[in-house]
C-alpha cells in the first residue's frame, strides 16, 4: 500500500509539474502601441473631479504697482491658506510679473476670525524683503 500511494504521489507530481511546464510555453506576449489606446473606454470617477474656482492675486509690476494675476485653483475648504501659499509660490513664467513677497517665505499660520485675517509668515519676509513694491520689483525679478 505505501509503495501505490508513494508511486499515485510521484505519478500527481510528475503531471503538475509537467502541466505547470506547458503553462509557461503558452505564454504569449501582448504589446500595446499607442494606437492602440482609445479614450472612449475611459471612465472618470467621480470622487476624482476636482472643481476649480478662480483666484485673484496681486504680484508686483516695475511699472505699474500692483498688477492681478488670475488664476484657476483646486477648490479647498481652506481657500485663504491656498490663496496665501500661491501669493508665495510666485507669479506665471513668462507673465512679466515679479515676485510680490521675498523667496524663501513660507506660510506659518492663517486664522481668520470675526472677519479678519491673520496671516503668519516666516522670519524671511521681514529679513529679506527690501520694503514697499518698488524695493519688490529692483530685488526680486522674475
Amino acid at each position: 500500500m505505501k509503495k501505490f500511494l508513494t508511486l499515485l504521489f510521484l505519478l500527481i507530481a510528475i503531471c503538475c509539474l509537467n502541466a505547470c511546464s506547458k503553462v509557461k510555453q503558452e505564454e504569449t506576449q501582448v504589446t500595446i502601441t499607442p494606437s492602440d489606446i482609445s479614450l472612449d473606454n475611459v471612465v472618470v470617477l467621480e470622487d476624482f473631479k476636482q472643481e476649480k474656482i478662480p483666484l485673484v492675486i496681486y504680484f508686483a509690476s516695475d511699472l505699474h504697482g500692483l498688477v492681478a494675476e488670475k488664476i484657476e485653483v483646486v477648490k479647498v475648504e481652506g481657500l485663504a491658506r491656498k490663496a496665501m501659499e500661491e501669493l508665495i509660490k510666485g507669479p506665471k513664467e513668462g507673465s512679466g510679473l515679479l515676485l510680490t513677497l521675498p523667496s524663501g517665505t513660507q506660510l506659518r499660520d492663517i486664522n481668520i476670525k470675526d472677519g479678519t485675517c491673520i496671516v503668519d509668515f516666516s522670519k524671511e519676509l521681514k529679513e529679506k524683503h527690501p520694503g514697499g513694491v518698488i524695493g519688490s520689483c529692483l530685488r526680486y525679478i522674475r
